[in-house]
């Protein structure tokens, strides 16, 4: 027999990760033909210019000789259509530079580094195909235990994964480009930078993308899962920064190991149990807001086979909510109501769902949570967010909720006062300039939390706190842009900043 079917199966699968090998090329290739029709265009916008010089002299010659007129006229007539030329160029030029600024930059460190991760899942796996399709040839290796390892490779789930995770990385990356996630991502790739400093000398280059589901198994690639396209979902994505940070902490790297035994689901559990520690620590009550509100179901409350379960992790985060509560200080920290309310709700839930199963190892995960806490805390540059602007971050994001949506944000005083004086629609907000990423998203969720408990609040509510701290932050950057540029000049910084605060 010739085992047709099994040959074209291992080929078909030899091809598929050959060209998924070449992804990291791929998405660099995008942005090079970008830029080299931008540099077309202006080669083509040279040579018109120095047409329309020509005809013009033509033109000037022409005018003496005989027949002028006619001569004239069809210069005229070629001039006209090198203007139009030109203006067509121009906006051919414009809509380029339109989807150049869409186009999601892939930084050369992190190509490289999905290059890498993309060669360690399938250089060994091609390796292995290649030498089964050509032992397919021999009869003498080709027996029943051999065929059965070769079907095994063939419909493998491991090779199964890798297809997926390409085809939903080039999509989100598309939709990204498009501009459908209305920017999220962006914002998360913010957030995740500023969070991922905190690791110190391990910095953290991410790429996030839209996505129907949850996190992607590629290296430095994380999934804003819908519908969370929005200021309600981006505290998820510091989840994924604390399964990087158990990974590359040397310090939880040896905790994990030594708790572990060389148990892979023990090891397991301990990751995300961290991760989730990790994320509340950096990003405060907000990731509470987003797992406990947003993701968590209270029904499955006893413990999964190979996975902690929804409740096992509510209660890592709320003990860490609890710890950080203490560690801050009540005079300079968030609202501790809302912890308390978080607990309430939670428990309520839980309460309404009669699950079935109960919280076990509780006192390992504790332990497991008591030592994440005392690590970050001890760190020098405050990984423990203790929002200590979150009041008057929550204040400003409630006045703009309440504003008309054209108002424009100022935040330069002088600026401010000149366009009022003209009628104009625009609205002054105080900026620190210590204003984090984090304020504003923690804000926006205490904003939301305090309108679902006023009577006839709606879900339009929910959408215009989304816009307007979306659109504070959108603010503070253009202010620490300004500073910045001020800054490297030499200039005054910050000319609107209340007292520093650097301890978060």
């Amino acid at each position: 027999m010739s085992n047709l079917v099994l040959k074209v199966r291992l080929e078909s699968l030899i091809t598929n990760l050959e060209q998924v090998n070449q992804l990291a090329e791929s998405i660099n290739t995008r942005e090079v033909e970008t830029k080299n029709l931008r540099s077309r265009l202006e080669d083509a916008a040279k040579i018109v210019r120095s047409l329309k010089i020509r005809a013009d002299v033509a033109k000037a010659y022409g005018s003496d000789q005989e027949e002028a007129a006619r001569f004239e006229d069809t210069m005229n007539d070629a001039i006209e259509r090198i203007v139009a030329l030109t203006k067509e160029i121009e906006e051919a030029k414009t809509l380029l530079d339109s989807m150049k600024n869409r186009l999601v930059p892939v930084e050369e460190r992190l190509r490289i580094t999905l290059q890498n991760d993309l060669e360690g899942k399938t250089d060994q796996s091609l390796k292995d195909l290649r030498s089964t399709r050509d032992q397919l040839n021999q009869a003498a290796t080709a027996n029943g235990e051999f065929l059965d390892n070769a079907w095994k490779q063939a419909v493998g789930e491991q090779n199964q994964s890798i297809f997926t995770d390409y085809v939903d990385f080039l999509g989100g990356l598309a939709l990204r480009d498009k501009g459908w996630d209305n920017s999220i991502c962006q914002i998360a790739d913010e957030l995740i930078s500023s969070c991922g400093n905190l690791l110190q000398s391990k910095m953290w280059d991410a790429l996030t993308i839209p996505s129907s589901h949850g996190a992607v198994t590629l290296a430095r690639i994380i999934r804003m899962g819908f519908p969370e396209w929005n200021i309600w979902g981006l505290p998820l994505a510091s989840h994924e920064l604390g399964m990087v940070a158990v990974t590359v902490d040397d310090s939880l790297v040896t905790f994990i190991t030594g708790q572990s035994n060389k148990d892979e689901q023990i090891k397991r559990q301990l990751e995300v149990c961290l991760a989730d520690a990790f994320a509340t620590c950096t990003m405060g009550p907000a990731y509470a807001c987003a797992t406990l509100l947003l993701r968590f179901n209270p029904r499955l409350s006893g413990r999964r086979v190979k996975a902690l379960s929804d409740a096992q992790r509510a209660h890592i985060i709320l003990r860490v909510l609890e710890k950080m509560s203490v560690h801050c200080g009540v005079s300079a920290t968030f609202d501790s109501a809302i912890i308390e309310q978080l607990k309430n709700e939670w428990n309520l839930a839980l309460q309404q769902v009669n699950p079935t199963g109960k919280l076990d190892a509780q006192s390992s995960l504790d332990d497991w949570v008591d030592f994440l806490f005392n690590h970050l805390s001890s760190n020098p540059l405050e990984a423990v967010y203790c929002g200590r602007v979150w009041q008057s971050t929550k204040d400003i994001i409630k006045r703009i909720a309440d504003s008309d949506p054209e108002t424009q944000l100022i935040w330069n005083k002088a600026k401010h006062d000149e366009l009022k004086a003209k009628n104009q629609n625009v609205q002054y907000v105080e900026l620190e300039y210590t204003f984090e990423l984090r304020d504003v998203i923690n804000a926006a969720w205490a904003c939301r939390i305090d309108g679902l408990s006023t009577p006839g609040y709606t879900i339009q509510n929910s959408e215009k706190i989304n816009q307007a701290a979306l659109k504070l932050w959108q603010t503070i950057k253009d202010k620490k842009k300004v500073d910045q540029g001020n800054a490297s000049a030499g200039g005054p910084t910050n000319l609107n900043a209340g007292p520093s605060r650097t301890k978060k």
